[in-house]
């Protein structure tokens, strides 16, 4: 026999059961998941790649980074935004792990620790919202530098001031620009 173990409801069995009932599910009792919905991908190029128009509903942001690459020693950082980007105010924080380890803290973004100009990056950034306009962020990536593989993963939050419409990719450093790759965001 199979156990389910549920904090406040205890053990369930088949003569032990409980309904466990969604809060955003509707008074019909059929819940609906949001379309998983994606900005067209975009070339990374410039300092900043900006997703703008995310609809409020949303509470699940997905960023792909496919074959990304800094011309500089910065690495990508996301930021979000309600209306305008917010840059400061992170906890955030990413470890990476390959032919050494370490990691890196952020407060103006949630950022990687790529740090090498030719440094390659594939992965996907998370954002999910917890709690009013607080969002918790994490990220699983894999760097490729001249043949020295790292992966990196890290996480965070940040409390925005308003519900959030935006998504930024820029540097740790706003400075550095992008020389490769494409950036898809993804929503639901």
């Amino acid at each position: 026999m199979s156990t389910i173990r549920a904090a406040g409801l205890g053990t369930l069995t088949a003569s032990n059961t409980a309904t466990i009932v969604d809060p955003q599910t509707p008074a019909n009792g059929i819940a609906r998941m949001s379309p998983l919905v994606s900005f067209a991908p975009v070339t990374a190029s410039g300092t900043a790649i900006d997703f703008v128009g995310i609809p409020s509903w949303a509470r699940r942001i997905i960023v792909v980074f496919n074959g990304i690459s800094m011309a500089s020693t910065s690495s990508p950082l996301a930021q979000l935004g309600s209306g305008s980007v917010t840059t400061s105010g992170y906890l955030s924080y990413s470890t990476y792990a390959g032919s050494g380890t370490g990691g890196v803290a952020y407060s103006n973004g949630f950022g990687t620790s790529m740090g090498n100009s030719a440094a390659i990056m594939y992965g996907e950034f998370y954002f999910t919202l917890s709690t009013g306009n607080t969002w918790v962020h994490s990220h699983i990536t894999a760097v490729n530098t001249s043949g020295t593989y790292y992966m990196m993963n890290g996480g965070g939050n940040i409390a925005l001031p308003a519900v959030l419409d935006r998504v930024r990719i820029t540097s740790s450093n706003g400075t550095d620009t992008f020389d490769t790759g494409t950036l898809t965001c993804y929503y639901h």
